[in-house]
């Protein structure tokens, strides 16, 4: 007696009915994360009561990365049975992620912003200006920056499933974990003279492993995954510098007490 063919299609269709349902539901329910690098309330600025006198407008930041970037194609190296995981970089990541969906602002854009936003908080002068939206402003210094660096490596996993990877994906098992790097360059001048006070590198690297399908949607504070990252690493590292650049501004005139200044908090 011939089996049955279709019992193994038939016992199928209710799991990728199953799996179907759960997109929808959570596509419809996943709400916008910020790509921006503005830095979130966790990683604000805590300043004294005084602040510095003087004006700093920030120049749009100059974009020197490489133009390397990751490839779809790699990604049919999981449809091999036994293949674990794949790892793809970009060093656009704005233009090109593998593995999750982030498509913000050229990012010498959102750095520039996120600079506005950290001075704004940092209390180090009267008033900051984005020279991006009021180009014709007259600040006493100005704040100008080349961004080097904002690589992301994603790790996307397979677990040797080949083409059935998304069954065990849709369960909650690990989609993807991220490498993050961000690299800029920061000088402060005075706007009539354009003598240069202060420069410094804002470098780090971050890990945030095993993010599934949900989490991934979920971001991190409300942020992109590879944003709160950047944003991160931008407030944490310009936290070290926020002493000298105050030292920089008092001898310049424009200081204030120091013993009341408090550095980011994450």
């Amino acid at each position: 007696m011939l089996k049955n063919k279709s019992v193994p299609w038939g016992r199928l269709k209710p799991v990728l009915a199953y799996v179907l349902m759960l997109f929808l539901i959570y596509g419809c329910a996943a709400k916008p994360l910020d790509l921006s690098l503005v830095p979130t309330e966790g990683m604000q600025v805590k300043v004294s009561q005084k602040r510095a006198q003087g004006s700093v407008g920030v120049v749009p930041f100059v974009d020197a990365r490489p133009v390397r970037h990751g490839s779809d194609n790699a990604k049919w190296r999981g449809l091999i049975p036994g293949m674990l995981w794949i790892e793809i970089s970009s060093d656009i990541p704005e233009t090109y992620t593998a593995f999750s969906h982030y498509e913000s602002k050229p990012l010498e854009r959102a750095s520039s912003r996120a600079a506005v936003d950290i001075l704004k908080r940092s209390g180090l002068f009267a008033e900051v200006i984005d020279l991006q939206k009021q180009p014709l402003a007259s600040p006493q210094y100005r704040l100008t920056g080349v961004v080097y660096k904002t690589m992301v490596n994603e790790t996307g996993y397979y677990y040797g499933s080949s083409i059935y990877a998304w069954l065990l994906r849709v369960i909650g098992l690990p989609y993807v974990s991220f490498e993050v790097e961000y690299h800029i360059g920061l000088s402060l001048a005075e706007a009539d003279s354009g003598n240069i006070l202060w420069q410094t590198k804002i470098k780090g690297a971050r890990e945030d492993k095993f993010y599934s399908v949900y989490s991934v949607s979920n971001g991190r504070d409300g942020k992109h995954v590879i944003a709160w990252n950047m944003a991160d690493i931008f407030a944490e590292e310009f936290s070290l510098h926020v002493a000298e650049l105050q030292a920089v501004l008092a001898e310049k005139g424009s200081a204030y007490d120091s013993n009341g200044l408090k550095l980011f908090v994450r």
